[in-house]
């Protein structure tokens, strides 16, 4: 199968990209096994995944394009789908070309769970949310089967992802022709405030409320700084200085407005 549409969970995250890129992994022929006899829309327990003789990876697609440089062949897959009552409540999916390329994601339990196909009783499709994917061990430091994932890549952790199983249906205990396919949305987060700004200096910005912003020196970091009376505003700024939000801490009840102070989240882990 090459390649499935984004729809429901999968189809709401591709809306809400808007003009940030859909990466697409189009993954085929799995066996879904230790289902203990898939019940169908109401099944509890866990769905696990692997690769056989016939699974393989037909694709990468971004931004519903099928990328034709694509040449990876699929080693490796390990996945599980923990269902309570028909609803994700876990899980994880590891996916492993022969070159050692690996793409991996958790599962972000939200609002996915075990539905029907066209109406019938079976076969059945799963699609939740995921988080936390990573890419590891690129071909080149950039390449996933011939194909350039370094701008997703370098914005780990992917936390605004999907996925979306279909063919389910298991209902001896197994079933060796499952398809998956994954969808990674990468946002542009901001790593840094305004560069070289002491934590008391101002800079003008752009934001809804004509304020300025109080800046801080370092990468994001959660920890809490004393901040400049009357008040303090929190400003994050891309790489060309555009102010990409802003926070009144006085006004989220953190402190009263009087040298409130900042809260601020370290989000690539490397300190300030």
């Amino acid at each position: 199968m090459c390649c499935a549409t984004a729809v429901g969970t999968a189809g709401a995250l591709a809306a809400a990209a808007g003009a940030q890129p859909v990466l697409q992994m189009d993954v085929n022929s799995l066996t879904a096994t230790k289902v203990g006899g898939f019940t169908g829309l109401n099944h509890t327990g866990t769905v696990v995944l692997s690769t056989d003789g016939n699974s393989t990876i037909s694709g990468i697609l971004i931004d519903g394009t099928d990328q034709v440089a694509f040449n990876g062949v699929l080693a490796d897959f390990q996945g599980m789908i923990e269902l309570a009552n028909g609803v994700v409540v876990g899980g994880e999916f590891t996916v492993t070309l022969t070159s050692g390329a690996s793409y991996h994601t958790t599962i972000n339990p939200a609002v996915g769970s075990v539905q029907t196909i066209a109406g019938l009783n079976g076969p059945f499709g799963i699609d939740e949310l995921t988080r936390a994917g990573a890419f590891n061990a690129l071909e080149g430091g950039t390449d996933f089967g011939n194909v350039d994932v370094s701008f997703w890549d370098d914005r780990e952790p992917l936390d605004n992802g999907s996925f979306l199983l279909q063919k389910l249906d298991a209902a001896g205990g197994s079933d060796d022709d499952v398809d998956i396919d994954f969808f990674v949305v990468a946002e542009d987060i901001p790593t840094e405030f305004c560069k070289e700004h002491e934590p008391n200096d101002f800079c003008e910005t752009k934001n809804t409320f004509g304020l300025e912003c109080s800046m801080l020196q370092g990468l994001l970091e959660k920890r809490f700084v004393p901040g400049p009376q009357p008040d303090t505003w929190l400003c994050v700024v891309d790489k060309q200085d555009n102010v990409l939000a802003q926070n009144d801490n006085g006004a989220m009840g953190i402190g009263n407005g009087k040298g409130s102070g900042l809260w601020a989240e370290d989000i690539d882990g490397d300190g300030w």
